[in-house]
């Protein structure tokens, strides 16, 4: 879970960076930028998205778009951002899911335990 909230903080914060420098029409051409992680670690947005699956503008191998190419990476990084978030809640229902049925085991061998003892302690009031 740590991992994951890791990574959705550096994609947030890759967000914010492509859109801080998107341009303002469809003529200029800009790069993507930077922008810190969590561990201070500074990182270049196209790069980081290659890195990580995310599909971005790639063609001439440069690290700079136009605004429609920003515009396509801000969708997909919004898009993989939401999977991440869904799949979080899953885990996290997952791991309720798995705690109930723990408490439930519990709850059940302490019974067990009482009503074993409660034998018990009949089984020796009738001997003597």
């Amino acid at each position: 879970m740590r991992k994951r909230t890791d990574w959705l903080t550096d994609a947030n914060s890759a967000l914010a960076a492509i859109r801080a420098n998107r341009p303002p029409n469809d003529k200029a051409i800009i790069q993507y930028g930077t922008f810190v992680d969590g561990q201070g670690k500074t990182h270049e947005v196209h790069q980081w998205m290659l890195e990580n699956g995310i599909p971005i503008e790639q063609l001439g191998n440069d690290t700079a778009g136009i605004q429609s190419e920003f515009d396509a990476a801000i969708a997909n990084l919004k898009a993989r951002i939401d999977t991440v978030n869904s799949e979080s809640q899953m885990d996290l229902i997952r791991l309720q899911s798995l705690m109930d049925k723990v408490k439930n085991c519990l709850e059940l061998a302490t019974n067990l335990l009482a009503k074993a003892g409660k034998a018990k302690e009949n089984i020796l009031a009738n001997i003597r």
